[in-house]
């Protein structure tokens, strides 16, 4: 678990799954906590992500960006009049107070990715957890497990293919875009350098 869950020790290891068929993060974790000898919950149609946090009471958990910008907005439009405490230093730590009940009872840990999140989201949501520290792995979609926090795994090599091997390869296959795509791309600023390739011994 170290590679994506970092040095935090997850005991019992329970995750809830939201759509493994849907993102690779998601499904990836799905087997991680299998391998482990982890329980799963799968959030069941027509309940929220809060209900199935409540209900199941995971120690680990991921989602897209968007959920954890959410709670920051929710946390953040309680006027700081209406919290119970008057002291503006306590203001913030109850607001985390109250957003960790949504979370369940006993999350150590959470990732996200998918899509960028705003470092301040993101540094606000670590406060969420046991771990401090919730862990972004956007940018590895097609390799889940190989990079945290925008760094590649040290037990990864990672190279980049030159675009001419993959042209020769492919010299008499149909064009992956039309000339008019290309030329959009090239008006866009987008520069294809070549194909992003990796190894690892925890990647097959």
């Amino acid at each position: 678990m170290q590679g994506v869950l970092g040095k935090v020790p997850v005991e019992p290891l329970v995750y809830l799954s939201n759509s493994p068929l849907a993102h690779g993060m998601d499904r990836g974790m799905v087997w991680m906590a299998l391998l482990g000898g982890g329980r799963i919950g799968f959030k069941s149609t027509g309940m929220t992500m809060h209900e199935g946090l409540c209900r199941l009471n995971p120690t680990m958990f991921v989602a897209m960006p968007h959920f954890w910008s959410e709670l920051h907005s929710d946390a953040h439009s309680v006027p700081s009049h209406e919290l119970a405490d008057d002291r503006a230093d306590s203001h913030e730590s109850l607001r985390i107070a109250l957003t960790k009940a949504r979370l369940g009872r006993r999350l150590l840990v959470a990732n996200t990715g998918g899509a960028p999140i705003a470092p301040a989201v993101q540094s606000w949501c670590g406060q969420l957890l046991e771990s401090g520290h919730l862990g972004n792995n956007y940018g590895a979609t097609e390799c889940p497990g190989i990079s945290m926090d925008g760094a590649i795994s040290t037990s990864c090599e990672v190279m980049l293919r030159p675009l001419e091997d993959e042209l020769e390869e492919n010299r008499d296959a149909e064009p992956a875009v039309s000339a008019s795509e290309q030329h959009d791309e090239q008006v866009s600023g987008i520069t294809i350098r070549g194909e992003i390739m990796t190894r690892s011994s925890r990647n097959a």
